[in-house]
């Protein structure tokens, strides 16, 4: 089925807050963690082979012992830097990535809440990158299983009116029953109208039926 709804940019990367932060930090912390163990062991074989320097005998000068002592807390420094940075680059991947999922459970969201309030034109676009794109068709098709089950009573409901009109403006009834078929044809109007909006935005979702007689109606 050919997707025809307007596609949806998101710009905004932070749209769960909570769970994008949550899943950032984990991500980042793993990392930590890892480099971490890796520039601890890394540092104790650099001071173990300095250590076995010192203590085979070797003769080292005070320069050589001032650059090795140099190096080790070059070495430290580095260590330091690179938790700053894997941390930093590991929170915007985390973010990142959250985004593709974070971003369609967002729109969905959006696409229900709109069901839900009577618009059945809420069809879901997600980009090409994006997680849950089955889904997306899945919400799609019940969305065009809606609009269509309203077409079909909208058929069957306007028929009926055609056939309240054609018998109160040929038949000759009782006072009594053509109020009554006016009052069942305002109401059958008012629900028709109702239908109608929910696949056609701009139609009218105003439930008051018309004043004027059902001759003069005109169906929105």
């Amino acid at each position: 089925m050919v997707d025809l709804a307007p596609r949806i940019r998101r710009t905004q990367y932070l749209i769960a807050k909570s769970f994008q932060l949550r899943f950032a930090l984990l991500l980042s912390g793993v990392g930590v963690i890892v480099t971490s163990i890796i520039g601890f062991l890394l540092y104790g074989v650099l001071a173990k082979t300095q250590n076995l320097l010192a203590d085979s005998g070797v003769a080292l000068s005070p320069a050589a012992i001032e650059f090795l002592q140099q190096q080790r807390s070059l070495y430290l420094y580095s260590l330091f830097g690179t938790f700053i940075g894997v941390t930093l680059i590991l929170m915007m991947l985390g973010i990142f990535i959250s985004h593709r999922l974070a971003g369609p459970i967002f729109a969905l969201t959006r696409r229900l809440n709109d069901l839900s309030q009577g618009n059945f034109n809420a069809l879901l676009s997600l980009r090409k990158g994006d997680e849950f794109q089955d889904l997306k068709d899945k919400f799609n098709t019940l969305v065009h299983a809606l609009q269509n089950q309203v077409k079909g009573e909208l058929i069957k409901v306007h028929s009926v009116l055609d056939a309240i009109e054609m018998v109160l403006s040929k038949e000759k009834l009782s006072s009594e029953s053509t109020d009554n078929l006016r009052s069942a044809f305002h109401e059958l109007q008012a629900y028709y109208n109702y239908k109608k909006s929910l696949i056609d935005p701009q139609s009218s979702k105003s439930f008051k039926p018309a004043e004027s007689s059902p001759e003069d109606e005109v169906l929105v």
